[in-house]
């Protein structure tokens, strides 16, 4: 098994966006949320993002690619 991080803006770069046209904010977030586990099923990383540091690594993640007003304020 290769142990190697695979590169997070290639797995999830192009894929992860936040869905702005969703008026309920609680809804808004809960498919970012589904996108961002489909995306790591998809690609056979749930491994990656299990346990104490793969919650923290996928905590990362979410914030990493929340558009930008957003996360500014958590920068």
């Amino acid at each position: 098994m290769n142990k190697e991080l695979p590169d997070m803006n290639d797995l999830f770069g192009c894929e992860l966006r936040f869905d702005d046209a969703t008026p309920d904010v609680e809804a808004r977030m809960t498919a970012y949320f589904h996108l961002a586990n489909a995306i790591i099923k998809r690609n056979g990383v749930t491994a990656l993002f299990s346990g104490d540091d793969g919650i923290k690594r996928k905590c990362e993640v979410l914030l990493k690619f929340l558009p930008g007003p957003l996360s500014k304020e958590y920068n």
